[in-house]
């Protein structure tokens, strides 16, 4: 494809920054990282005047559309679940990868996307009001969350599994790997990121090979990939072995650790 991510964020930046209502513009995502290829898209933010929100939009859709037509475009509905604006487009000469992923966060919002342990170190374009800055996570109050936290997964595991049988008696199949990978694989994912990487316990299986060991990717990989309803039994035994592990992990674990 013929646009590539330099040249969007120059166009952007260029569209942005003498809007007097625009005071920041910075990208985060897996370039915040350092860990952005050839598939990423691109995380964008920008911090506006509360009422000047939609006038950003224009403004970016006005500058992706002089580069290439947009195919297609996705609004988050409202309230969105972080509370901010939220639009995705796809642009015919940038591919369906270099998405551009545009939250837009009104000047009066307090949340911010700034912890450096789950957002990285955020790539600024512009900050006319210096205030994008990356923060620390609160590790006390993240740690006496997750004590809470991972006694609920191992619980809702334990109590839940037995659906995935229940659904295989009844015949009906596609309840019980919805029950599977609901009930059982997603809490056993965050039990095993509260152990190996607490700060995102709450991301999900796309980054499981980032954050756990490769022989716990392994494990995953086998439980997630079910070829046959009759390999539910046996993977719901190994994900109950998986979580016994992992709750006996955690409770070893120092606070110093």
């Amino acid at each position: 494809m013929s646009l590539r991510r330099e040249r969007i964020l120059a166009a952007l930046q260029g569209a942005l920054e003498p809007l007097p209502y625009a005071r920041a513009f910075w990208e985060g995502g897996s370039a915040s990282f350092g860990r952005h290829d050839q598939y990423s898209d691109l995380d964008l933010h920008v911090d506006a005047d509360d009422e000047r929100v939609e006038d950003v939009f224009r403004a970016v859709e006005g500058a992706l559309s002089a580069l290439s037509p947009i195919e297609l475009r996705w609004r988050l509905s409202e309230p969105t679940w972080h509370g901010h604006s939220q639009c995705f487009y796809r642009l015919r000469d940038a591919g369906p990868y270099l998405l551009v992923d545009l939250v837009v966060m009104k000047r009066s919002s307090t949340a911010r996307f700034n912890e450096r342990e789950r957002h990285g170190e955020p790539l600024v374009l512009f900050d006319k009001a210096g205030i994008v800055r990356a923060t620390a996570v609160d590790r006390a109050g993240l740690a006496r969350r997750l004590a809470a936290r991972q006694a609920e997964l191992a619980a809702r595991v334990r109590i839940l599994a037995p659906f995935v049988e229940k659904e295989l008696l009844r015949g009906n199949r596609l309840a019980a790997l919805e029950s599977y990978r609901a009930l059982v694989l997603a809490p056993l994912h965050e039990l095993l990121r509260i152990l190996h990487a607490p700060e995102t316990h709450d991301y999900g299986l796309r980054y499981a090979r980032r954050d756990l060991p490769p022989a716990l990717v392994e494990r995953l990989e086998e439980l997630a990939f079910v070829g046959r309803p009759e390999d539910l039994r046996p993977r719901v035994a190994a994900a109950l072995r998986l979580l016994d592990e992992t709750v006996a992990a955690l409770r070893a674990r120092t606070p110093a650790d």
